[in-house]
């Protein structure tokens, strides 16, 4: 069976599907306005369900920027997509197990945010640039490459986001060499993805993740 590791934000979770100190957004019991109520409603489950797919990593966290500036209610840094990918993914190395497909979504809380912007940088970064999306961004593709060389990667950007950040995520994925799935549509309660939003979501990626096996 091949194998898939999430690193994500809200869109993402799953109440007992991701680390045990991470917030999740779905659950058993979600009192806000949204019909998911099962697990198997999730866009990831589908995807593993259709494609015959492990999830062996699901590191999403809801609320979570990629950079290290997030909501003042919460630890930026902490529970950013760089220190997650550095708890968890660091696992998979040390165990030297490589996922078949990694999956970044992320960049719509720094975009609810208006987490600061910065500039495209590749190589060295010092951690003052960590709290701008393009350089944090860069970060984490850049890590994943150097690490799970064999993984295929696909960023996936939310519909959402209107901001600089959506061409941030398309030419870094370019200059990289990066798969880039850009939504489109998706229908959404409460400004998340709804049953429908996660079916459409499922179908909009699994059609780069069929096109990679």
């Amino acid at each position: 069976m091949k194998t898939m590791a999430i690193l994500g934000d809200s869109y993402s979770t799953y109440e007992g599907y991701i680390p045990q100190s991470y917030e999740y957004w779905y659950g058993h019991e979600n009192v806000l306005a949204n019909d998911i109520s099962k697990v198997e409603e999730t866009w990831w489950y589908q995807l593993c369900h259709k494609l015959d797919y492990e999830l062996v990593i699901n590191c999403s966290y809801s609320g979570s920027a990629v950079c290290y500036t997030g909501y003042p209610e919460m630890d930026g840094e902490k529970t950013s997509f760089i220190t997650r990918m550095h708890d968890e993914f660091s696992k998979l190395i040390k165990s030297s197990k490589v996922p078949d497909c990694i999956i970044i979504f992320g960049g719509t809380n720094d975009f609810w945010a208006n987490s600061p912007i910065g500039e495209i940088c590749y190589g060295f970064k010092t951690k003052e640039q960590l709290f701008s999306f393009a350089p944090a961004f860069c970060y984490i593709v850049e890590y994943m490459k150097k690490y799970f060389e064999k993984s295929r990667i696909i960023v996936v950007v939310n519909d959402e986001i209107t901001s600089d950040i959506c061409k941030i995520q398309k030419k870094v994925c370019q200059d990289l060499g990066v798969s880039l799935v850009e939504l489109n549509n998706i229908e959404k309660q409460n400004d998340h993805p709804n049953k429908l939003g996660m079916s459409q979501i499922a179908d909009q990626v699994g059609k780069i993740m069929e096109s990679l096996i």
